[in-house]
This record gives C-alpha cells, structure tokens and sequence, in this order.
C-alpha cells in the first residue's frame, strides 16, 4: 500500500480509480504544479542554450569533460593545473560571480577535485556576465603559467 505523500501514476483507468481511495492528493496544488510542469521544457531549453554560450565563448580555454552532459544544470571544466584553477576561482569570486569548485581528489581516485570548475546555467545569468566570466577567465589563464 502507498503511504502518506505518494504519487501514482498510470493510464490504466481501472486502476486509477482503484487507487482514488489511496489518494490523499489536495486539489489546490495541482494548477501550481501543472504551472511548474508546463514550464519545465521550457527551463531546461534556456539552460541548454546556456550551455551553448559558455562553450562559444569559453571554447577550448580549459579542458572540456569527456562525458556526454545529460542535463543543463550547469557547464562543467577543468583547469590545465591546480594552480590555475586556484588562480580562476579567485578572480572570478573577487569580482562576484558564482563558480563552483570540488573537493579535494581522495588519494589515488582521480585528479578531478583539485582542477574542476563548474559554471552553474542560472535562467537568471545575463549573456553579458557569461560573456564577462568568459573573458576574465581567459585573461587569469594569460597571467598563470603553472
């Protein structure tokens, strides 16, 4: 049996209405969440065309990730060293942008934590601040050669 805060889905229509007394569903939440569903597609297709700035302005200035990116949440990089990275993260933040770094690698794990950059895809970033980051970021690995 389904317990308190479930949600069931299906097309079956017998067995939806066999499950109407399970339901425990207020119907004063439903046009907020239809609202949030409708426009789901529509914040992932503005993330992705985030994506798509970040990899034009930022190009190959730091180390593009092998893997595929499944969803838009945010544009993830490596710097060519520690020191750079150290270097891009301070400058980014002494100028007020966000940008999200790992951890420190486990030992003998990978090397990921210590260069990673991430560049989160906010709907409210401006093209220009992307652009901006972009240019400061290219401008810090001009100056850091270690």
């Amino acid at each position: 049996s389904l317990g308190y805060g479930g949600a069931f889905l299906t097309k079956d229509q017998s067995l939806a209405e066999g499950m109407k007394e399970k339901n425990h569903w207020n119907e004063s939440y439903t046009p907020h969440l239809k609202n949030i569903f409708d426009g789901f597609v529509d914040d992932i297709n503005i993330r992705w065309e985030i994506v798509d700035l970040w990899d034009r302005y930022l190009g190959d200035s730091l180390v593009r990730i092998p893997q595929e990116q499944i969803m838009p949440w945010r544009v993830m990089r490596k710097a060519w060293t520690p020191f750079q990275r150290f270097h891009i993260v301070e400058t980014l933040r002494a100028y007020g942008y966000n940008v999200g770094t790992n951890y420190p690698p486990l030992e003998g794990r990978n090397e990921w934590g210590d260069t990673v950059l991430n560049f989160f895809c906010s709907p409210d970033v401006e093209k220009v601040e992307i652009m901006n980051m972009c240019d400061t970021i290219k401008r810090t690995i001009g100056h850091t050669h270690g």
